[in-house]
C-alpha cells in the first residue's frame, strides 16, 4: 500500500501517521518518507490486519490539521476453528465447526469439508456448505475406521489454510469411543 498527503505550513509541520489511532513507525514492512511539501506511507506485504481507519497528522506551532481516511484491505479468509463431530453413527458423521476469526474483509460465501481415512494420506472431497451453514452429514463411512476432516472457508478472494479435526472413529452411538 502507498498513501501519499501534501503538506504545506510555516513553519514545515511534523508530520505523524496512524493506524485506528496508534501511531505508525517505520520498520518491519513500513517506511515513512516526509518532505517539505509531502509525506509517504508505504507498507509493503499487506494482510486484512491492515484494514481500519488511517490518519495523516500535519502540527506546527500555529495549528494541527488531519484527515482520516478507510482502508479495507481484502484477503482470504483466516481458517475455520474448532472442527469436531456434533454426530457419530457407524456409516455417516455429522461434522461441524465455528466461523473464522477473520473473514478477510470479504463475506464468507461457502465452506469445503474433505475427510480421509487415517489409514491413508489423502484427503477427498466430502461436500460444501453456504457460509450460514456450519456442519455438513458425510457419508459412505466404514463402521470401526477412524477418520479425520479438514475444512475450508472461503470468500470472493480464495479459500483459507484448512482447519483439521482429530481422529474420529464411524461406531454406533452406543460403542465406546476407544480403539
Amino acid at each position: 500500500m502507498l498513501f501519499r498527503s501534501t503538506i504545506s505550513g510555516v513553519p514545515t509541520p511534523k508530520v505523524e501517521w496512524q493506524h485506528d489511532e496508534v501511531t505508525i513507525h517505520a520498520g518491519n514492512g513500513v517506511s515513512i518518507e516526509t518532505a517539505d511539501t509531502y509525506s509517504t506511507l508505504t507498507i509493503k506485504g499487506c494482510d486484512a490486519g491492515r484494514s481500519g481507519k488511517y490518519t495523516v497528522k500535519a502540527s506546527n506551532v500555529v495549528d494541527t490539521v488531519s484527515a482520516d481516511f478507510t482502508v479495507v484491505v481484502m484477503d482470504k479468509p483466516a481458517p475455520p476453528q474448532n472442527v469436531r463431530a456434533k454426530e457419530i453413527y457407524k456409516d455417516f458423521i455429522v461434522v461441524t465447526w465455528d466461523e473464522p476469526k477473520s473473514d478477510g474483509g470479504s463475506p464468507l460465501t461457502s465452506y469445503v469439508v474433505e475427510k480421509r481415512d487415517a489409514k491413508r494420506t489423502s484427503f477427498v472431497k466430502a461436500g460444501e456448505t453456504k457460509a450460514e451453514t456450519r456442519e455438513l452429514k458425510v457419508v459412505k463411512l466404514v463402521e470401526g475406521n477412524d477418520y479425520i476432516f479438514q475444512v475450508a472457508a472461503e470468500n470472493e478472494i480464495g479459500q483459507s489454510a484448512w482447519a483439521e479435526s482429530e481422529p474420529i472413529k464411524a461406531r454406533l452411538p452406543f460403542d465406546p469411543p476407544g480403539p
